[in-house]
């Protein structure tokens, strides 16, 4: 959280594809980032909620408290994102590339780009088009027997 001109503000730095680009206030007041709304929600005393409005309702991305958190918090949330059996990173390919005006997101076979004029969106069906999308689109160096072998579990 920062404070600027009096007010409380939160900058959401690794929240990936989802999460707000821009500072969103901690008052409630909707924040607009390109085509997407954010807010703060205080949904109990002392939890809040940074959300989106989508499909005509603010959902949650994500909770959180303003307490202060040490180097072992950040370790224990670095460990579950990448190695717990039911964590996101674990379960899902999950690859994204936040420029200035457009996001590309791939999400195990579908991949989008979403920009000020709407979003896009493809199936994957072959290692070919996957590696064209992850080197050419997403700037991730892969071999064809990677993107292969990435598709086979995939497909499992």
């Amino acid at each position: 959280m920062v404070d600027c001109a009096g007010l409380q503000y939160v900058l959401d730095v690794g929240f990936g594809s989802l999460g707000p680009r821009i500072p969103v206030p901690m008052s409630a007041i909707e924040s607009n980032d390109r085509e997407k709304i954010f807010r703060i929600a205080e949904r109990r005393s002392g939890e809040y909620h940074m959300q989106v409005f989508k499909d005509g309702e603010f959902v949650s991305l994500y909770r959180f408290e303003l307490a202060r958190y040490g180097q072992a918090d950040c370790e224990l949330g670095h460990f579950y994102s990448h190695r717990h059996p039911d964590a996101n990173f674990v379960n899902h390919l999950v690859v994204s590339l936040i420029q200035e005006k457009e996001t590309r997101f791939l999400r195990d076979l579908e991949y989008r780009v979403t920009a000020e004029s709407g979003t896009q969106s493809r199936e994957i069906s072959d290692p070919g088009q996957l590696r064209r999308i992850l080197v050419g689109e997403l700037e991730v160096q892969v071999t064809e027997e990677e993107c292969r072998q990435l598709l086979d579990g995939l497909n499992a």
